[in-house]
């Protein structure tokens, strides 16, 4: 794929950060209540706890309940927290919630991965994805092992055998009822292995675990 001049480069902006995930290039843009811009950043912390220096990142901005939310950015604590699952995925991996479709992008090129069924709700983060041919700018064998859904995560039902399930459908790394959400998933899909964004800071705040 050509890429546009004018296209955000997360890889760029990531500064003294580095990772080992494959970053598309992003245009920004609104599309319905959804918005993609760059945020300049001086620093930006890891998930491990380690400060970088940044120059900025891509973020995705939608709406919640009461207004608008960061819902998906390309800083290092999204990204080191990402790198857990997708390094995990196997076979048929089912990932719920789109977002910038990096994460997904990332799972399909693991040669583990046979085939990513991508479930989300939303048309216009669909249609975003789509025009920013995030999907397009994988090598051929990676992108036609995607396939995405337009569905709700706490309805959808496979048709086959799940190896694995990536779930992300949150705005923030620690909510409440994030467990019982990833039951229902859970009992609704019957993956063999499940991960979920998060799930290291949920395992700590829960009272199980102190």
């Amino acid at each position: 794929m050509i890429v546009d001049p004018e296209a955000i480069s997360p890889a760029d902006l990531l500064g003294t950060f580095e990772t080992p995930l494959w970053l598309p290039h992003y245009r920004a843009g609104i599309w319905g209540e959804w918005s993609l811009r760059v945020a300049f950043l001086a620093a930006g912390r890891g998930y491990w706890g380690q400060t970088y220096a940044t120059l900025g990142s891509a973020v995705l901005s939608g709406p919640v309940r009461d207004g608008d939310a960061t819902w998906m950015s390309i800083v290092p604590m999204e990204v080191e927290s990402q790198e857990i699952g997708i390094a995990a995925a196997s076979g048929h991996t089912v990932v719920l919630g789109l977002g910038m479709g990096w994460a997904a992008a990332n799972i399909a090129l693991n040669p583990a991965v046979e085939r990513v069924t991508v479930v989300e709700r939303d048309p216009d983060v669909i249609a975003l994805i789509a025009e920013q041919g995030v999907f397009d700018q994988l090598p051929s064998a990676a992108r036609d092992k995607v396939t995405v859904v337009n569905a709700d995560a706490f309805d959808w039902r496979p048709d086959e055998a799940v190896d694995s399930l990536q779930a992300d459908i949150w705005a923030k790394v620690v909510e409440p009822g994030k467990w019982d959400d990833i039951h229902r998933f859970q009992a609704n899909i019957g993956a063999r292995s499940l991960y979920f964004w998060g799930q290291e800071m949920e395992l700590y705040a829960s009272p199980v675990a102190r």
